[in-house]
């Protein structure tokens, strides 16, 4: 007599769909144009397939330096019929500007400053009118060494152009990805 076991071993998997404004992951890339300094949303679908229903993460890997990608939730479980859904956000940092001063250069403008007014209370009433015009002069020119003193550069700041961010979803052993065309421009 010979007796058969058989069993019945069921994988249930699901699909991802990314979805913008501009299309889903099921016709093609989808895209999020954002402008630096702002953030833009996409909403990513969880379409359960033969009665899936455990928790899935997500992750972005792509995503330009100074910029950030968060969901929200954070995971979801799908009831094994109807999908569930998250919120992609990638956020841009604006055009955050530094200023450079070479070291010791306010020292030298509070110094020079301390010398005119020196001038002043040494220099006889007569004589000053005469010193008067080089002093203003010589203001001027300390004045414009502040305005010229330092430089301004962008830091920390999301170069515009055109990224592709991958959104990843995991589930154990299980890994499903789709590609976002991210646009950054500028203001």
């Amino acid at each position: 007599m010979l007796l058969c076991v058989a069993s019945a071993q069921t994988t249930s998997d699901y699909r991802l769909q990314l979805v913008t404004g501009t299309g889903s992951s099921d016709t093609g890339t989808p895209s999020l144009s954002i402008v630096t300094g702002q953030s833009g949303a996409a909403v990513v679908n969880i379409i359960p397939l033969d009665g899936f229903n455990q928790k899935v993460s997500f992750s972005c890997v792509g995503v330009p330096a100074n910029g950030t990608c968060t969901f929200n939730p954070t995971t979801v479980t799908p009831d094994g019929l109807n999908p569930a859904l998250t919120t992609l956000t990638i956020a841009t940092i604006a055009n955050a500007t530094t200023l450079n001063v070479t070291p010791g250069y306010h020292r030298w403008m509070l110094g020079s400053c301390f010398a005119i007014a020196g001038v002043f209370l040494v220099v006889p009433g007569a004589r000053r009118r005469k010193v008067l015009p080089i002093l203003v002069l010589t203001l001027f020119f300390l004045l414009m060494g502040t305005a010229c003193g330092g430089s301004s550069t962008p830091s920390n700041q999301v170069q515009p152009g055109t990224y592709s961010v991958l959104v990843e979803s995991t589930s154990g052993n299980i890994t499903h990805n789709a590609t976002l065309q991210l646009i950054i421009t500028s203001k």
